[in-house]
């Protein structure tokens, strides 16, 4: 739900670049209590928004994080 209403405030407010972090921290959420069957479709939806928004930095940070903390490569 926290995604689909940070897609409309985003839409709402312009505010598209935060969209990309919020995604992310919700896979992380996820991924810690156990639930991880849509943590990787949700990491690549961070990463790849993060990339479509120009947002280099931020995207190299959440591939780096994936594959190093959560052992995911979201790349494959």
């Amino acid at each position: 739900m926290i995604c689909i209403e940070a897609i409309e405030a985003g839409q709402k407010h312009r505010v598209y670049g935060l969209l990309p972090q919020l995604i992310f921290n919700k896979a992380c959420s996820l991924f810690y209590l156990g639930k991880r069957d849509e943590v990787k479709v949700l990491l690549r939806q961070a990463f790849y928004g993060a990339v479509g928004l120009g947002l280099s930095e931020q995207s190299n940070f959440m591939k780096n994080f994936a594959l190093s903390e959560l052992g995911i490569d979201i790349e494959s």
